[in-house]
């Protein structure tokens, strides 16, 4: 069962300049399209990240990253356990 996405940062008021996150995502968990104020990295220490934006898809493997500028809005899919780090 997939699990809902909760952002884990305040979309106006992001903890500062330059901060990091993590989350735990189940096979079959994504994020519905959404878009942030800063650019992000996202990193996956585990499992297959797939990243929907602007109407193309990148796969990042475990230890891979993906850079996505800021405003792009976008949507996180993931076919295994996976562990996302931003």
């Amino acid at each position: 069962m997939a699990r809902r996405y909760t952002p884990i940062f305040d979309e106006e008021n992001p903890p500062g300049e330059i901060f990091f996150g993590h989350e735990d995502f189940l096979p079959g968990a994504s994020t519905p399209p959404h878009k942030h104020n800063w650019g992000q990295l996202q990193f996956t220490r585990g499992g297959i990240m797939e990243l929907v934006a602007e109407r193309q898809r990148f796969l990042a493997p475990a230890r891979y990253a993906i850079w996505y500028p800021k405003a792009s809005p976008t949507k996180v899919i993931c076919a295994a356990p996976s562990v996302i780090v931003r």
